[in-house]
C-alpha cells in the first residue's frame, strides 16, 4: 500500500491528532473526515494508503514528540474542498475551510519494532525527491524502511 506523510505539531495544551483519534474511538463510527487546511496538494496517490502524521521540531513543544511519528491512518478515500458527512462518519475539524479532505477507517499508533517512535529517517521519498523539501509544500508520498508494530489501533 502507498504511503504518505502529513506534516503537523503536538503541543502540551493541544495534542490535535490524538485528541481526534480519541474522539473517533469513542464515537464508534466507522470512519473519521478531517481536513489538510494549509494549501491545495497535489501529490496524493489514489486511495487506499497510509498517512503517517510527522510531528515537525519547530512546531511541537513535547520534547518526546519533536521529529517523530506516533500514529498513522488508512485514507480510504479524499477530496479537495469536499467535506464527507454521513450518520457513520466521526468529522473533526469540521468547520475549517479544507484544502483537501480525508475519509479514513483505520488508525494505529506505531512504534519501531525496538520500541522507539519513528522518524524522517525510517522514511525516504517515493520518487527519491530530497524528502525534507517537498514537505515544506506537500503531503509527499514516503516507502517506510524500518519494521514497525502497531499497539493501539481503531477500528
Amino acid at each position: 500500500m502507498k504511503e504518505t506523510i502529513y506534516t503537523t505539531w503536538a503541543r502540551r495544551d493541544n495534542h490535535w491528532v490524538s485528541d481526534m483519534l480519541e474522539g473517533w474511538r469513542k464515537s464508534g463510527k466507522p470512519f473519521l473526515c478531517f481536513p489538510w487546511i494549509l494549501f491545495e496538494v497535489h501529490t496524493l496517490p489514489v486511495a487506499p494508503f497510509w498517512m503517517y502524521f510527522y510531528y515537525a521540531r519547530g512546531r511541537t513543544d513535547i520534547p518526546l514528540l519533536q521529529g517523530r511519528v506516533e500514529f498513522r491512518v488508512q485514507v480510504v478515500s479524499w477530496h479537495p474542498d469536499h467535506k464527507y458527512s454521513g450518520n457513520e462518519i466521526c468529522v473533526f475539524r469540521g468547520d475549517e475551510d479544507g484544502r483537501v479532505w480525508f475519509l479514513c477507517d483505520r488508525f494505529e499508533e506505531i512504534v519501531k519494532n525496538d520500541g522507539s517512535l519513528l522518524s524522517l529517517s525510517d522514511f525516504r521519498h517515493a520518487y527519491g525527491k530530497n524528502l525534507i523539501s517537498t514537505m515544506r509544500n506537500s503531503i509527499p508520498q514516503v516507502i517506510l524502511e524500518a519494521k514497525i508494530r502497531a499497539g493501539r489501533y481503531y477500528p
